[in-house]
């Protein structure tokens, strides 16, 4: 939750850069704070149904939002509609390569997809970003697991119950 506050500020941190100067860039940026803020509402209500129907027309009438496709692709994921998930996913990494939760999940979009290669990748991809993302660890504990790795699995095991001594 630390880090959805922190992409939080951070996006309104840029909002008020932008300041009356920049209105088109303060529109984009509302409609971001507005998709967060709603994306993550469905998601704690788990309502999935109701995420993609606000999400999918969204993504459409923003496709430079990386807020949209995200959340879009996460309800889809709870939805077991895992081919648009990963394709929404995906969009959301291209859109901000910065954000280690956008290529995590896509990583499990990749898993429910069956594309294992491709899910280590994002997982290491979100840890490059945040070497501490507790739960790119432990998937990609999972992931190794699951590939007979039992060595690599456990330094990813220690790395993250060093970071979260309470992780499930």
């Amino acid at each position: 939750m630390a880090k959805n506050m922190r992409q939080l500020l951070g996006i309104l941190l840029v909002l008020g850069t932008f300041g009356i100067g920049g209105c088109a860039a303060t529109e984009g940026t509302y409609v971001s704070v507005k998709n967060y803020t709603r994306g993550e509402y469905y998601l704690q209500q788990n309502q999935y149904e109701e995420c993609t129907a606000k999400f999918k027309p969204a993504s459409e009438a923003h496709p430079s939002d990386a807020n949209a496709h995200y959340y879009l692709g996460r309800c889809y994921l709870a939805l077991e509609q895992n081919r648009p998930a990963l394709t929404h996913l995906k969009e959301a990494v291209t859109l901000d390569q910065g954000n280690p939760d956008f290529h995590f999940w896509q990583g499990v979009a990749y898993a429910a997809n069956g594309k294992s290669r491709s899910e280590e990748t994002s997982y290491g991809d979100a840890l490059a970003i945040d070497p501490d993302h507790v739960q790119a660890l432990v998937y990609l504990c999972h992931n190794r697991v699951e590939a007979g790795q039992y060595r690599r699995a456990l330094g990813y095991y220690n790395r993250a119950l060093k970071n979260d001594p309470y992780v499930p």
